[in-house]
């Protein structure tokens, strides 16, 4: 044990190390607070252009209430398409209909947000492959397709 090698140690500062934590605190509150004013700014300009333009902003209204029905019909295909395949992999068969995926593979079949129909689901005459669509606000279609 002779033989070790002696251990080197850093040089270990205090004073130091409470001098760069605090220029980083500083810095780190510097930026925080630029970051909420410059927030506040886009903010308060955003309000401006709205409150100019109504008409602007009932079309931009209705375009988000269309893209947030488009993606919780996208996300509902693709649920619908998860628990098809769920279904499948335990029956070796697809269901007749969709509601007959309720309740082991779903709680609730989901439904088109602004008809509240039923999303179209066909099954090929194989009985081993299916098809669920919706169709999107703009008239296109979003299709998941299983096995």
């Amino acid at each position: 044990m002779a033989n070790a090698a002696p251990k080197k140690t850093i040089p270990f500062d205090a004073k130091q190390l409470a001098i760069f934590l605090g220029i980083a605190l500083a810095l780190a509150a510097i930026f925080y607070l630029f970051l909420r004013i410059d927030e506040q700014m886009t903010v308060s300009q955003a309000q401006k252009k709205n409150s100019s333009t109504s008409s602007a902003s009932s079309q931009s209204s209705k375009t988000s209430l269309q893209f947030s029905q488009d993606q919780q019909r996208k996300n509902d295909v693709v649920m619908l398409n998860t628990a098809l395949k769920s279904y499948y992999l335990e029956k070796k068969a697809v269901p007749p209909a969709l509601k007959d995926l309720k309740p082991n593979y779903l709680a609730e079949v989901p439904t088109d947000p602004a008809t509240s129909k039923e999303y179209k689901y066909t099954n090929n005459v194989d009985k081993n492959s299916w098809a669920v669509s919706a169709t999107l606000s703009d008239g296109s279609s979003f299709q998941a397709k299983g096995p």
